[in-house]
């Protein structure tokens, strides 16, 4: 018989997975219970694992699900049961979109998480069709700050996910940021690609009105700025990471 004291990086792994299982379950569950609400017993049993066989399970709510996504409500209704998301790219971030569901200030939730945090809660909450875990994403990103790494990995998703009309505040404020900078026409042109390269035709129609009107605001706001003489730079090049 093998045991793990014969693969000790085998039993290192074992226990950072347990740790890290029961930091996830315990975070949803002060989540769950912090609200103050008699949520009943839970009716669902929800696992999620990743690629390399890591795997968080918790019990939860069907109505609480179904209420607050689509892709729940379609899957369960509101009935109990066992439902399994397999190869998640993250799993503690899928199971912080679920405590999200249970908030009743998700804002308030994502206070002080990172950009780059919240594009990762962004793109799950948008999978599953959580609309109000979407809009409380969209305004936290458009409120904190971005370095320019950021700044492209934004515009990457929000071209990603097409997601219209909700990103508009946050596609303003690029438009506005790359105004000034050697960066625009990058930006700008990852901005329109999410017009030309969406299938939905509902969709790219709302995104070309949403652009010509952040591009009107913008060089309305451009206009009002004082000219300041700045040296000749050359233009940055931004790669296009794939969607």
């Amino acid at each position: 018989m093998i045991s793990s004291e014969d693969h000790p990086q085998c039993s290192l792994v074992a226990t950072d997975q347990r740790e890290r299982r029961l930091r996830v379950q315990d975070r949803i569950g002060s989540v769950i219970a912090g609200e103050g609400l008699n949520w009943g017993p839970a009716d669902v049993k929800l696992s999620v694992s990743s690629a390399d066989e890591f795997r968080v399970s918790i019990g939860v709510h069907s109505r609480v699900l179904a209420a607050r996504s689509r892709f729940f409500e379609e899957k369960l209704g509101r009935r109990g049961g066992v439902v399994e998301i397999c190869e998640c790219n993250d799993v503690e971030v899928y199971v912080d979109v679920i405590a999200m569901m249970y908030c009743g200030d998700i804002r308030r939730r994502l206070s002080g998480e990172s950009a780059r945090r919240v594009l990762g809660l962004l793109k799950v909450s948008a999978a599953i069709t959580f609309d109000a875990g979407v809009a409380a994403c969209l305004e936290r990103l458009e409120a904190i700050p971005w370095s320019e790494d950021e700044e492209v990995e934004i515009v990457s998703v929000l071209r990603q996910l097409h997601l219209g009309e909700p990103a508009a505040e946050v596609l303003q404020r690029v438009l506005v940021e790359s105004s000034y900078s050697s960066r625009a026409d990058a930006i700008f042109l990852r901005l329109l690609a999410c017009v030309l390269q969406s299938k939905n035709e509902k969709a790219r129609g709302d995104m070309k009105t949403l652009m010509l009107g952040l591009l009107e605001k913008t060089t309305t706001a451009a206009a009002s700025l004082p000219t300041t003489s700045m040296s000749p730079k050359e233009p940055s090049t931004i790669f296009a990471t794939s969607a």
